[in-house]
Formats: structure tokens, sequence, C-alpha cells
């Protein structure tokens, strides 16, 4: 993913602690909250513990949504 693009886009997930989805390319799914991340890894905040997860095994991010959505910019 482009950094112009992925830097705003995981700041404003960790911003609003939104609850999300992170499905890896083995089919497995966490689901929490982001809480940072770097270069490599991503931070999910999960009920059994804080994960962390390399960006090369993450397929899809899913945000769930409990409001309107709203267009991202």
């Amino acid at each position: 993913m482009n950094k112009v693009v992925q830097e705003p886009f995981l700041d404003l997930l960790v911003e609003k602690k939104t609850q999300i989805s992170v499905y890896l390319v083995s089919g497995m799914r966490l689901q929490g909250t982001l809480e940072g991340y770097d270069a490599y890894v991503l931070f999910v905040s999960c009920p059994t513990g804080v994960q962390s997860v390399y960006k090369g095994v993450i397929s899809t991010i899913a945000v769930q949504h409990s409001q309107p959505r709203q267009a991202f910019t």
C-alpha cells in the first residue's frame, strides 16, 4: 500500500480507536483496535491482548462501522 494512503488511514484508525478486522493471508481474522504501527508491524489490541502482526502477512483491513460512513480524505 502506498504510504501516501497508508499512513493517514492507519493514523485515523489509531486516533478514533475504530474497531477493525484484520484478515491474514492464512485466512485468520483478528478483531480489535489498532494501537499503533511502524514501517513493518501493526499492533492490534484484541480481547486476548495486544498482537503484533507483520504487514507482509495482512490480506485485508476491514473497518467495522457503527455509524454512517463519511468519505476518507
